[in-house]
C-alpha cells in the first residue's frame, strides 16, 4: 500500500513562526477532514472559557477564514446571497458581493479561499472572486457528461507546492453530473486551474460522491499528488462502488478498484462526504431504515476496513473518526479511525471540527469544546434565543454564526 500524508500536515510546516493555520475550506483542506491541526491558542485549559470578540449582522452559516478576513455568504436577504468579507481579528465589513435572481436564486455555496481567491459554486457555474475586493475574477461552467438535468454537487481546491520542490500551484476539482429524468446519473471531474482555465477532464464511471485529496511521496504518482474519487454506477443491481486515483497534474489514472465486499447496498441516495486520511478512504452512505453508515476503504485494494455510526459531517484526527449521527440514534460518536470502534458518544450534537487536540460540536445551538480523546465537555459558548451553527476555528478565533450574527469567540480560560 502506497504511504499517504495528508495534505493538512504542509499548513504545520508552512505555518512556521506564524501562530495558526486558515481553515480555507469547508473540510478545513483538500483532505476533508475537518482537523485544523496547528492551532495553538485552543488547549483544554483555554476552552473552559469563551468570550465573545466581535459580532456583525450575518446569516453566515459556516464561515471559511484566510489571510486574516472571515468570509461567509449571506442568506438574510429573500432572493439574494451576499458573500461578505470581514475583518477576521476585529470584525469590520470589508466586501459585499450580491448575486439574485428571479425566480429564487439558485444556491450559492462557499467552497475556498485559496490563491488570493474566493471559490463559489452558483448554480452549475463555478464563479472566482478577488478575495481582497469582492470583484469577479473569472466563471466557468465545467463540461457535463450528457444532457437532462446538470448539478455540480463538489469543489476542493489544492494550493500545496509539490513536495519534490517543484512551483506552487492552485488547482480547483469539481464534479459535474447529468441526469436524464433522474435516472441512470454519470459525473465528469475536472480540473481548474487559478485562471479558470479547464486542465483536464475525467468521466471515473457512475454519479461522484465526492473526492479528496492527498499528498503522496511515491510513484507513479509523478506530480506527488492524488485525487481520490468514489463514485457509485447504477446501471447494475446491485449498484457497483469505485475508488479511482487520479494524478491531480494531468488526470493521468493511477489506480481504480471496486469498494468491497461490506459496501453499501442501496443506490439512492448515493454515497458523499468523502475524506482522506490515515491511509484510508471515508465516506458516509443513507442505509435502509434512515440509518447513516460511516465506511473506511482501503484505496490500494478497495476493501472495506470497517463500517461504523456515522453522519453527514465528521471530523478526523489524531487516529479517531468524531461524526455528528442521525436516524434512530442521535449523538456525537467517536470511533477508532483504523479500526471503527467506538471510543465514546454522547447525546445530541453535531456539526463536527477540530483545532489542535480540542473538538467542537453544536449542541441545539450552542457550541460545546470537548476533549477529542474522551468526549469531555471542556467549555460552551452560547447566545440567548439564537440557534448557533457549525463552528470554524482558525487563526485563533472560534468563529459561528446564528440566523442574525456572526460571532467571533476567543478562548480566554487558564
Amino acid at each position: 500500500m502506497r504511504r499517504r500524508v495528508p495534505l493538512l500536515l504542509l499548513c504545520i510546516v508552512t505555518a512556521l513562526g506564524l501562530t495558526a493555520c486558515d481553515w480555507a475550506q469547508l473540510g478545513f483542506d483538500a483532505s476533508n477532514a475537518s482537523n485544523n491541526a496547528f492551532e495553538p491558542a485552543f488547549t483544554s485549559s483555554s476552552v473552559t472559557q469563551l468570550s465573545t470578540v466581535w459580532s456583525q449582522p450575518c446569516r453566515c452559516g459556516r464561515v471559511l477564514v484566510a489571510n486574516g478576513r472571515v468570509y461567509g455568504v449571506d442568506e438574510s436577504t429573500p432572493g439574494t446571497a451576499a458573500v461578505r468579507a470581514f475583518d477576521a481579528e476585529r470584525g469590520a465589513p470589508e466586501w459585499s458581493r450580491a448575486f439574485t435572481s428571479s425566480p429564487p436564486l439558485t444556491t450559492v455555496q462557499l467552497d475556498a479561499i485559496a490563491g488570493g481567491l474566493v471559490y463559489l459554486v452558483v448554480g452549475r457555474t463555478v464563479v472566482a472572486l478577488d478575495a481582497a475586493t469582492g470583484s469577479t475574477a473569472w466563471s466557468v461552467d465545467p463540461p457535463a457528461p450528457g444532457t437532462g438535468t446538470i448539478s455540480l454537487d463538489h469543489l476542493v481546491v489544492d494550493e500545496s507546492g509539490f513536495p519534490s520542490g517543484g512551483a506552487a500551484s492552485t488547482t480547483a476539482f469539481v464534479d459535474v453530473t447529468a441526469a436524464i429524468s433522474n435516472a441512470n446519473p454519470v459525473s465528469e471531474i475536472s480540473a481548474i486551474d487559478r485562471t479558470g482555465r479547464i486542465t483536464w477532464s475525467v468521466t471515473p464511471g457512475g454519479q461522484s460522491a465526492g473526492f479528496g485529496g492527498v499528498n503522496t511521496d511515491d510513484q507513479p504518482d509523478s506530480t506527488q499528488r492524488t485525487l481520490d474519487v468514489v463514485s457509485m454506477i447504477t446501471t447494475v443491481q446491485p449498484p457497483v462502488l469505485l475508488l479511482t486515483q487520479y494524478d491531480e497534474g494531468g488526470g493521468r489514472l493511477l489506480h481504480q478498484v471496486v469498494i468491497g465486499p461490506g459496501g453499501p447496498t442501496t443506490s439512492f441516495p448515493p454515497p458523499d462526504r468523502v475524506a482522506a486520511a490515515n491511509g484510508l478512504v471515508y465516506f458516509v452512505q443513507v442505509m435502509p431504515r434512515n440509518a447513516v453508515d460511516l465506511f473506511a476503504t482501503d484505496p490500494a485494494t478497495g476493501r472495506v476496513v470497517w463500517t461504523g455510526l456515522g453522519g453527514g459531517l465528521y471530523a478526523i484526527a489524531h487516529g479517531t473518526v468524531v461524526s455528528g449521527v442521525t436516524g434512530p440514534v442521535t449523538g456525537l460518536v467517536a470511533l477508532d479511525a483504523h479500526t471503527g470502534q467506538v471510543v465514546w458518544q454522547v447525546p445530541g450534537a453535531a456539526g463536527p471540527a477540530v483545532a489542535a487536540s480540542v473538538l467542537f460540536d453544536t449542541l441545539n445551538g450552542v457550541i460545546e469544546a470537548r476533549d477529542l480523546t474522551t468526549g469531555t465537555r471542556l467549555g460552551s459558548f452560547s447566545v440567548a434565543t439564537e440557534a448557533l451553527g457549525p463552528a470554524t476555528p482558525s487563526e485563533g478565533l472560534l468563529y459561528a454564526s446564528s440566523a442574525q450574527q456572526l460571532y467571533a469567540v476567543a478562548p480566554t480560560g487558564h
